[in-house]
């Protein structure tokens, strides 16, 4: 029986039994979307919401939905020019929200256990410059192509799930794919020591060969993004929103491999090489350039030494931050574009890898990714 049957609890409501005439239509508010689109841009072209709180960060959710399940239900039927029915057995009212639409669960008629991402119809038009920033998430396609590539990607990763995009039931406003299962990361800080170890290495893996094996940057790791999940002595780590996976350049990426093969002690020009590789301008790099060495030393400093050692007090956002010295307001204000993704996959990497407090070798981790990677 399918996980969406035993749970009734969960508000699915049958779709064939629902009289299609009674379906109330409830006004969503555009201009609260609209809102927070322009948040996200905010939230997603900066590093305004960069915290060195690990309980704060892991803790982040996203807000209500902005619109009625019976308003969805209408734009999800719309895209699919069908009626529900004749696609879903179920599904569920209730429905997890981002900053462009919302989530329902679903269960499709063959059985299969679906998430079902809608955006609002009030962000269809906006801004070119957002829609640039943005184009993934404002044409799901895109990031239906980026799931089929991360599933690529982590096939045979232990431990990794990622959605499987249904081509046919996708289209730029709706985007429909595999159920992911899972609780929230925080629950980790209550796991068994062997649970949380696990939990620690596959998120290094995970993260460590996108940049320096694939090329690719998992840019918006939210809290609400990555689930964990535990059955017996088994541990997965599901990762669902691909909007913001971003490839490197051949150049960036081997750029990347150097740092993180010399642990950061590379000489001033090197680094001003890699960096302008990763999207600083000169300007930016001339702000940068005195602080450099000592800022690449320390946010590779745990990578630096082998042995096993908790990484609960790690405290890689204060130690960067005083190497930064004036310069950090110049990237604060400012921040390169092209850098900004694989800044906030170091941010959410750094804070899962310091909630569980489990014990890992990053060095070693390392070395093992490293083998992969080609300069």
């Amino acid at each position: 029986m399918s996980d969406a049957r035993r749970h009734p609890d969960r508000r699915s409501e049958s779709v064939a039994d629902r009289p299609r005439s009674a379906r109330p239509r409830v006004h969503a508010d555009a201009g609260e979307a609209r809102g927070d689109l322009l948040s996200k841009v905010h939230r997603l072209s900066t590093l305004s919401d960069f915290t060195s709180d690990t309980v704060l960060f892991t803790s982040m959710t996203y807000e209500r939905p902005h619109a009625l399940a019976a308003d969805a239900f209408g734009w999800i039927e719309r895209e699919l020019g069908a009626p529900l029915d004749t696609v879903f057995a179920r599904l569920d009212t209730w429905a997890s929200a981002g900053s462009l639409g919302q989530v329902h669960r679903g269960l499709l008629q063959d059985d299969r256990q679906v998430a079902v991402k809608i955006r609002y119809p009030s962000v269809t038009t906006v801004n070119r410059d957002i829609a640039a920033f943005l184009r993934t998430e404002l044409d799901y396609r895109f990031e239906a192509n980026a799931l089929a590539r991360a599933r690529s990607l982590t096939r045979g990763m232990e431990g990794v799930l990622t959605p499987t995009p249904i081509g046919d039931l996708t289209t730029a406003s709706l985007l429909v794919m595999s159920w992911v299962p899972g609780e929230r990361f925080a629950v980790t800080r209550d796991w068994p020591i062997a649970a949380r170890t696990q939990t620690a290495r596959t998120l290094l893996q995970f993260f460590l060969r996108g940049w320096l094996v694939w090329g690719e940057v998992y840019g918006d790791p939210h809290p609400s993004h990555v689930r964990v999940l535990r059955n017996g002595k088994s541990v997965s780590v599901g990762f669902v929103d691909f909007g913001c996976l971003r490839a490197l350049s051949a150049d960036a990426r081997a750029g990347l491999v150097r740092l993180f093969k010399s642990r950061g002690e590379l000489d001033r020009d090197s680094l001003l090489e890699i960096f302008g590789h990763l999207g600083f301008g000169p300007r930016m790099l001339e702000a940068v350039a005195p602080s450099l060495p000592e800022t690449a030393r320390r946010l590779l400093e745990p990578f630096g030494r082998p042995g096993t050692e908790a990484l609960d007090h790690w405290p890689v956002f204060e130690r960067v931050t005083s190497a930064l010295g004036p310069a950090r307001g110049v990237i604060a204000g400012d921040p390169p574009v092209g850098f900004i993704p694989l800044a906030r996959s170091f941010h959410g990497l750094a804070h899962y890898l310091r909630a569980p407090a489990a014990p890992r070798d990053l060095w070693q981790e390392l070395e093992d990714v490293l083998r992969e990677a080609k300069d």
